[in-house]
């Protein structure tokens, strides 16, 4: 995770005996200063009843993972407590430090270093204290909350910082009255959660380190912290809190060099805090930039990191906002007026610029007004302040009486089983990216994903008029035309629409041969999968005994439907499903998300390319995107692309990933940053990045490309692949067709899709050798 300490040396060193807590605030998320301020106070004022929370462990499913402390050698051991239905998995207990002899208070509190899951269903975990159940609490909760229990009992989780992910990690703190106590032994503390699925997201970590009070006390207790968000319109402001005994009353201003950029009084809050907001005028935010003083009545006491350190931040909120026009759906007559959402936030983040549209029909001619019913879209271009070129495009929609008709008499025209989120299933949650902040300008994506899942529908994504327009351009073009499915989905025709109106806009339509593979040979040339005698190919029945009981105890384990195929020399010698999937049973044509594997079918698909060599694996992402032609430290290839060496995102989905018309474009603007080769971190984009390039040269969508080019071909017919990275659904057959393909080195039954000399420059490769530093070994798909 992400750690929120910049500079240990400053907080190890900072010894001044007031506690102060800073958070530069502009963005609407969990704010911790206040929680920690008064976990600050609580731990000053009651220093004599609080001990550490953990000793030693009792049961504990042990894995290395971070935590919000900043690393100092191998991770301790968490003890991750799920709510899984899988036995051991759903428990931990352990043992704290022993309550002193002489300790007579009312109280003792328990400090441990804890983590909890923010996506999850919101499932209840038992706390059980000396084997009686104390708490009770449930996921989700937010990042800080207190519950109460009998005899004055307390169960606290305060936030010190959020993972990447949004999950929430810092400490839980139990209050034990004196009934609950024995002095001189400890308490033997247990979570038990409540069962569910195999792959649940609700989890709690406690983590095994008996210092977490001790580090608390000098790590954290005097430490600043702070958090560069997003700024609107130009506002900044610095909250401030501490204990109320040491601060309240007290004037706390902020420095710059000797000017004076901000200054309040602390005034008395609830829980023993006090808080100070302090406002700074936008003439004066030149001077936030850099390190700033925080001065408490008179008396330097520490320092924060100026707006220079959220530089990078406040490029990543520019880069996800979206371009909207007025109207997404509108009659013939005038364009409605395109901008961003938020200008002032654009603004605030990059500087002003100015924003031209271009407006273009269906047939890609551009026109200056709406004449006929019918898919109309718009080009927006602009250059920051910095120089950068920025493109986004949008989709609209026309109609006429008749549609207008329609339209009102089928509000919601998208399939759905309505049903209440929290009834989803693990696998259902873990595919639909409604379970995260989606921008507007992705809706599309989350549509295609909610559609071909059947997912419920959210009002706010039903009704989003951007979704609309898609839907109804495709139903405008598509009325009464019988077609496969591929080509008549409403996303991938927007998809495909958006490719070539970039090269028509951008002048591309004949500077690239047209894709020919694969290559179609009158008589086969490679085997393909059949059915035949398992014998033949040397598997005896009780061998196929031995298959069948290993699936059989697979499916059990699990409680989770699947599906096997063996295949061996060509000869397919076992294929069957298991279980049901919501009541349905599972058969071996059921389509299963395939995940990552779709990287390695992504891999497969730019090998065509590379046969014909209309893209080599070392050629750089300039030749092919403009935007990515900067006076860099070293240029990005196709390579760094597919084998993680890019390190333009993290995510899989980060801006919309594959479904965002403009991905190039926004991942152009951070090319600055990007560490080319340096790092090797396993991502989704770099992909996504490498399919735009494909469909730059080919002129076709992604979705168009793998049905025409690898699965329809294959004969996989049960296989839908609509991203680069992670959204196949597919069949063990299909699969399989895939895999045999592989062994034939790029050739099946009478299609060459590429060449053996190709397959081997797919093979994995050292790393070291392009990216010293790197152990990894990766291929173009493969690993």
């Amino acid at each position: 995770m992400q750690q929120r300490h910049s500079d240990k040396r400053l907080m190890s060193a900072w010894a001044a005996p007031v506690v102060l807590v800073i958070l530069l605030v502009g963005a609407v998320r969990a704010n911790p200063v206040k929680e920690l301020a008064r976990l600050h106070a609580t731990v000053e004022k009651e220093s004599g009843s609080w001990f550490e929370g953990w000793s030693s462990r009792v049961h504990l499913r042990g894995v290395r993972w971070p935590m919000h402390r900043p690393p100092s050698g191998k991770q301790p051991f968490a003890m991750m407590i799920k709510a899984s239905s899988r036995p051991g998995q759903n428990m931990g207990a352990w043992k704290t430090a022993p309550v002193p002899d002489n300790h007579r208070g009312k109280f003792a509190t328990f400090l441990m270093t804890a983590a909890m899951s923010s996506s999850g269903d919101g499932r209840r975990f038992d706390v059980l204290v000396n084997e009686h159940r104390r708490f009770t609490y449930f996921t989700m909760k937010g990042p800080n909350w207190t519950i109460s229990g009998e005899g004055g009992g307390q169960l606290t989780f305060t936030t010190v910082a959020p993972d990447r992910f949004g999950d929430y990690y810092g400490y839980l703190s139990l209050r034990a009255p004196r009934q609950w106590l024995t002095p001189g032994q400890p308490l033997s503390i247990k979570i038990q959660a409540e069962p569910h699925g195999p792959q649940t997201k609700d989890w709690t970590f406690v983590f095994e380190c008996p210092d977490s009070l001790a580090y608390f006390h000098t790590q954290e207790k005097k430490a600043v912290y702070h958090n560069l968000g997003r700024y609107h319109a130009g506002w900044v402001s610095t909250q401030v809190a501490g204990p109320t005994e040491k601060v309240a009353g007290k004037k706390v201003a902020l420095r710059s060099g000797n000017v004076v950029i901000g200054e309040a009084v602390l005034k008395k809050a609830a829980g023993g805090i006090a808080v100070a907001q302090i406002p700074t005028r936008e003439e004066m935010r030149g001077r936030l930039w850099d390190t700033v003083t925080v001065v408490l009545d008179g008396k330097e006491v520490d320092t924060v990191r100026g707006l220079a350190a959220g530089a990078l931040p406040r490029l990543r909120n520019f880069l996800n906002e979206p371009i909207r026009p007025k109207r997404y759906l509108l009659p013939p007559g005038e364009f409605p007026r395109v901008n961003w959402m938020f200008s002032n936030r654009v603004r605030d983040c990059v500087g002003d610029f100015t924003l031209q549209v271009t407006y273009y029909d269906r047939q890609l001619n551009p026109v200056a007004k709406a004449e006929k019913p019918g898919r109309y879209g718009a080009v927006i271009e602009g250059q920051t302040p910095f120089g950068y070129p920025v493109v986004r495009y949008v989709t609209m929609f026309c109609y006429d009486q008749k549609w207008s008709r329609k339209i009102e008499a089928d509000p919601h025209p998208f399939p759905s089983q309505r049903r209440f989120w929290r009834t989803r299933t693990h696998e259902e949650k873990q595919r639909n990216p409604l379970d995260r902040p989606v921008p507007a300008d992705t809706l599309t994506a989350v549509v295609n994903y909610l559609e071909r899942h059947d997912y419920v529908f959210f009002p706010a994504i039903v009704n989003a008029p951007a979704v609309k327009a898609s839907y109804w351009a495709a139903q405008h073009e598509t009325a009464g035309k019988k077609m496969p499915a591929y080509l008549a989905s409403p996303w991938n025709r927007d998809r495909q629409w958006h490719v070539r109106l970039k090269r028509r806009h951008f002048g591309l339509e004949n500077n690239y041969p047209a894709l020919d593979r694969p290559i179609w040979r009158k008589q086969a040339v490679a085997p393909v999968l059949k059915t035949g005698d398992p014998a033949s190919v040397g598997y005896k029945k009780e061998h196929i005994a031995a298959i069948r009981a290993a699936a059989d105890a697979w499916g059990t384990a699990n409680e989770a439907p699947l599906a096997v195929l063996v295949a061996r020399k060509g000869v397919i010698v076992f294929h069957q499903a298991y279980g049901a999937v919501d009541g349905t049973p599972m058969t071996v044509d059921t389509p299963t998300w395939m995940a990552s594997i779709t990287k390695l079918l992504t891999g497969c698909l730019l090998m065509e390319f590379v046969d014909q060599g209309l893209i080599g694996l070392d050629d750089p992402v300039k030749k092919f995107i403009p935007e990515f032609d900067q006076a860099v430290k070293k240029d990005l290839t196709i390579r760094h692309l597919m084998t993680h060496l890019n390190d333009v995102g993290r995510e899989h989905a980060d801006w919309g990933g594959d479904w965002n018309s403009a991905l190039e474009n926004v991942i152009g603007h951070k090319l600055p940053q990007i560490k080319v080769a340096e790092v090797h971190h396993y991502n989704g984009l770099g992909y996504a990045l490498a399919g735009k390039i494909m469909e730059r040269v080919s002129g076709r969508a992604l979705p168009m490309l793998f049905q025409e080019c690898l699965l329809r071909p294959l004969g996989a017919e049960h296989t839908i692949i609509e991203g680069t990275s992670w959204d196949c659904t597919s069949t063990c057959l299909d699969m399989a067709r895939i895999g045999q393909m592989l062994l034939n080195r790029g050739s099946y039954g009478e299609y060459e899709f590429f060449s053996k000399k190709s397959f081997a420059k797919m093979l994995p490769i050292k790393l070291s050798g392009i990216a010293p530093g790197v152990t990894a070994e990766w291929g173009i798909g493969l690993h």
